[in-house]
């Protein structure tokens, strides 16, 4: 498997899961609308409600992000397309920002 390849699937990791999640929080934002026409106190609360949900998905995605970034490291390091040493590592951080 080339740089090329594993970039890729890691990109498309990347794409699937802020695309899922988007679809998810544009679900909960259309259904919130129909919620208006309660009083404003029992909508005030599923918006809350919303709220917390919204962070939860942050976080989530976050965390799945972070998680796959790891994998794509350790994919790299398995295949010797990339070396940490001590003497390179700052250098190989700044071309994985870079990419």
């Amino acid at each position: 498997m080339s740089f090329d390849d594993i970039l890729s699937n890691f990109i498309d990791k990347c794409y699937e899961d802020l695309t899922w999640r988007k679809k998810e929080l544009m679900d909960l934002k259309s259904g919130l609308k129909p919620l208006k026409k309660l009083n404003q106190e029992e909508f005030n609360f599923f918006k809350r409600g919303s709220i917390a949900l919204t962070y939860a998905h942050l976080e989530g995605g976050v965390k799945n992000l972070f998680i796959t970034y790891i994998n794509f490291i350790n994919e790299l390091l398995d295949k010797g397309l990339l070396s940490l040493e001590k003497n390179n590592i700052d250098e190989t951080l700044l071309d994985l920002i870079f990419l």
